[in-house]
């Protein structure tokens, strides 16, 4: 049978952020190094406990979206994201580059006649896109389905029929039969949405929604 889906909300995401910059936090007082921690965590700390005294969820998202989602308010020209492709060779997005991109993602994905809620279903390798896929989704206030480029065609078929997904990013080299009305998503149809002009905002929505559905 199908493995059983796990979902995460908007808000444990939050809660898992802010969990890991306190991690970070302590191994950076330690002095380890820690790859993308940011200095100023300790604004993030007090935005996170004032968000927990408030009682509010949105207050707590938001302050958190505010201070990870704009990366122009803090580190825009920083590294966030590095492919490498082999031996000095690798292709480098900066923190706005990739703030840029999801939010391109999102309205894409928003353009295909996508509805807050419904799920988009990811089958890809270790490539750019999957992450802009990822968290373009989520930013779009839809629900990103993630799974194993190691799956075969039909496991993949089954999580696609058992999740509801509306739509699919797909590598060509994965095969997957997509059914008819589930809108299919290529490396290319990103490209194309970040050369466009079409941006979104990302959408706070209920903090309570579910952000992404992982099959375990």
């Amino acid at each position: 049978g199908l493995p059983a889906p796990t979902a995460m909300t908007t808000e444990q995401i939050a809660e898992v952020v802010d969990a890991f910059a306190q991690a970070a936090r302590r191994a950076d007082d330690a002095g380890f190094d820690v790859v993308g921690y940011n200095r100023s965590q300790a604004k993030v700390d007090a935005l996170v406990a004032a968000g927990r005294r408030l009682g509010t969820a949105y207050q707590l998202q938001d302050d958190l979206l505010s201070t990870f989602g704009d990366p122009a308010a803090h580190a825009p020209d920083r590294d966030a994201l590095v492919v490498v492709h082999g031996a000095g060779d690798d292709s480098r997005w900066t923190f706005a580059e990739v703030d840029d991109v999801v939010r391109a993602v999102a309205a894409g994905l928003l353009g295909l006649g996508l509805d807050p809620g419904d799920r988009v279903l990811l089958r890809m390798g270790n490539r750019a896109e999957f992450p802009f896929v990822f968290f373009g989704a989520i930013a779009a206030g839809l629900v990103a389905v993630p799974t194993s480029a190691q799956l075969t065609a039909d496991e993949a078929a089954g999580l696609l029929a058992d999740s509801g997904a509306r739509a699919v990013a797909v590598d060509p080299d994965l095969d997957l039969a997509v059914p008819q009305g589930v809108s299919v998503v290529t490396a290319e149809d990103v490209d194309g949405w970040v050369t466009s002009s079409d941006r979104a905002e990302h959408d706070l929505g209920d903090p309570d929604r579910p952000a992404f559905v992982t099959y375990t």
